[in-house]
């Protein structure tokens, strides 16, 4: 890993698309990494094959930037993640299913955090913007 995600600027992300259009942070006219952070219950409800995804486009994004799946809802999925190519998973310390990730851990490469920082911000997509809301909605429509 090129970075310790620690270190690096902390958002919480959950959707691909969140990322279209965004700029990187920036400090001055540096460009910062920024470590993206799922929330607890993202892997559990929407699964490895989504984890991998937001992975790839992470990376996409920016090259410097990482994903940090919280696996404290779905120790299991992580695991499974992890033999597919998951690059850092968070599971608190006390979790019990931490010796099982740690051994995958140290097979794969991969990262496995016992903490987390304190998001700067929750990424979230952008909406598309309404046109002329004071319009009927079939105002100038022939039909």
């Amino acid at each position: 890993m090129k970075h310790d995600p620690l270190t690096l600027y902390p958002v919480t992300l959950r959707f691909a698309a969140a990322l279209i259009g965004r700029a990187p942070v920036r400090t001055g006219d540096r460009a910062l990494p920024v470590a993206c952070w799922t929330p607890p219950d993202a892997l559990r409800h929407l699964g490895v094959d989504w984890a991998l995804d937001l992975q790839a486009a992470v990376a996409d994004w920016d090259s410097e930037s990482i994903l940090v799946v919280d696996a404290s809802q779905a120790p299991g999925f992580a695991a499974q993640a992890l033999g597919q190519g998951l690059r850092a998973v968070f599971l608190p310390a006390e979790d019990p299913a931490r010796n099982d990730l740690q051994g995958l851990i140290g097979r794969t490469g991969a990262t496995l955090l016992t903490r987390c920082p304190e998001p700067q911000e929750y990424w979230t997509p952008s909406l598309p913007q309404s046109r002329g809301r004071d319009r009927p909605p079939f105002a100038g429509r022939v039909g």
